[in-house]
């Protein structure tokens, strides 16, 4: 039976009003390229820029800090925590008047990210995975789903294998029964098509509250045998694959989402199109494989 002491309680601490000053201006670039450095056309108002062909503290500082915890992300756990982090060292480097190098996210090996019962699609030997830790009342995630998702199969047909994990930090417990039935919908071959429903009504105007009944509407909708969904729904079998993705979530250091994994490498947030298509083409160079033409 699924109760709610099974459920992960997810619960995220509100942002104070004076982390909400500090973060919403890094929001700026709009998912853009600009590392949240806004009006790069103007140097001299612009604390991120130093002087031509050469990268400030600041700004070094700005994508060490954000790429991980914020990213088009204001959902964050001890956000005030990891704001006041953010100034004081933001404050060091003002002083010391020199920037440290940047560490990049660490590889983590595919195989280690992998699960026997993750949604997924394309061909298990596919030249390129991408892996996404996602939360299905993320509006970021929804957007990315909106906007990137579906090219990104089309464009890589036979070439990308796409695995989606359940992250549920933005919901909680409102993103797990989503989750379970989202899995219900698996076991019957019908997982891709609910979640497309379920992206679309997250930015939807008309946007509904999926709530029990709301979900075993559109199971029956999409032609789910509604008998099966609703025991696989009522046993809840699902909540322990939601739990090991959340703990492995939580081992891989993910903050926010939604967070990606290209053959390894973390990519966080709800990035354009075009940053993907370039960090796909490179792992398909890398194996000798020509990229398809763009658009």
């Amino acid at each position: 039976m699924l109760t709610r002491n099974r459920l992960v309680l997810l619960i995220i601490p509100p942002l104070t009003v004076l982390g909400l000053l500090f973060v919403l201006p890094l929001f700026t670039s709009g998912g853009n390229n600009e590392l949240f450095c806004g009006d790069t056309a103007n140097a001299q108002e612009n604390p991120c820029l130093a002087a031509e062909g050469t990268v400030s503290a600041q700004q070094v500082l700005l994508m060490q800090a954000t790429i991980d915890n914020l990213n088009y992300q204001i959902g964050l756990k001890d956000a005030a925590a990891t704001i006041t982090s953010m100034e004081s060292q933001m404050q060091a480097v003002l002083a010391s008047g020199s920037a440290p190098e940047a560490t990049p996210a660490p590889y983590v090996p595919v195989a280690d990210l992998l699960t026997d019962y993750s949604p997924s699609t394309g061909p298990e030997d596919a030249a390129v995975t991408l892996i996404e830790f996602s939360d299905y009342l993320c509006p970021y995630c929804a957007r990315h789903h909106a906007e990137t998702h579906d090219y990104l199969l089309l464009h890589y047909e036979g070439l990308l294998r796409y695995v989606y994990r359940d992250y549920p930090i933005i919901g909680g417990n409102a993103t797990a029964l989503i989750s379970v039935a989202a899995h219900c919908m698996d076991d019957q071959g019908l997982y891709f098509q609910f979640a497309s429903r379920v992206w679309a009504n997250q930015i939807s105007e008309s946007k509904i509250d999926l709530d029990r009944t709301a979900l075993a509407s559109l199971a029956a909708e999409l032609g789910a045998d509604t008998a099966v969904f609703d025991t696989c729904f009522t046993e809840g079998a699902a909540i322990d694959y939601i739990n090991q993705d959340y703990q492995a979530g939580q081992a891989l250091g993910i903050n926010g989402t939604p967070t990606f994994f290209v053959e390894g490498q973390r990519f966080v947030g709800a990035q354009p199109l075009s940053a993907f298509l370039d960090l796909i083409d490179a792992e398909l160079v890398k194996k000798g494989i020509t990229p398809p033409a763009r658009d």
